[in-house]
């Protein structure tokens, strides 16, 4: 039986990188803040590169070109609170912690919960946070933790013991894993802060670098 002369060899279908880098690549855009043209001309080039018939490979090749994980991770270690991404990647964040053969949907009024409070009224926060540190991490990822909108706000300035009871109270309604780890600590200090901070960076180099 004759074969074709030229097959195209794809050892990785477009399928398959759609349904990944398209995800990974749109989260880094957002994030980086770029423009409309920047944003569309990725989705402009994967259409080309169907349209040629590409091989999963080269597909990929595309996305790494518009990547920037370097950037991306240098943005997400920053401060993220008030960010219009900031839920979207602390929902999917979560999601990537937990087991593969678990789904949860979250649903209602969802907030981010400061754990190191914006105003350190409490003795707890004073005896370990200076002004510049209570500063540099208040709105960075490893001091923010996903909540019930209804619960988010009894959260409030109090200790982390208070607090504490206040989140276990909360997932008791909406489970959110990594607020769980949260509440497993026995202290919420610069340490603390700075473990958790590197764990989410961790997770979210495993689930958005392309």
């Amino acid at each position: 039986m004759n074969q074709p002369s030229s097959v195209r060899e794809d050892p990785q279908s477009v399928p398959q990188v759609l349904t990944s880098d398209i995800e990974k690549i749109t989260m880094q855009n957002w994030v980086r803040r770029l423009g409309r043209t920047a944003r569309l001309t990725v989705y402009y080039q994967l259409i080309g590169a169907i349209h040629d018939k590409l091989s999963g490979d080269e597909v990929r090749l595309l996305f790494k070109n518009a990547a920037s994980n370097e950037e991306f991770m240098q943005l997400l270690g920053s401060e993220v609170y008030g960010a219009s991404f900031a839920h979207a990647v602390l929902l999917r964040l979560e999601e990537s912690a937990q087991d593969i053969s678990v789904t949860n949907s979250f649903h209602g009024s969802l907030t981010i919960e400061n754990i190191l409070p914006k105003a350190m009224k409490d003795e707890y926060w004073i005896r370990r946070f200076g002004p510049d540190e209570h500063l540099r991490w208040l709105n960075r990822l490893g001091n923010l933790a996903m909540l019930s909108g209804s619960k988010n706000s009894r959260a409030q300035y109090y200790d982390f013991d208070r607090k504490k009871g206040i989140y276990n109270y909360a997932n008791q309604q909406v489970s959110f894993d990594l607020t769980k780890e949260v509440c497993a600590e026995s202290e919420w200090n610069i340490s603390a802060i700075q473990k958790r901070h590197q764990r989410l960076l961790e997770l979210a180099g495993a689930t958005w670098s392309i």
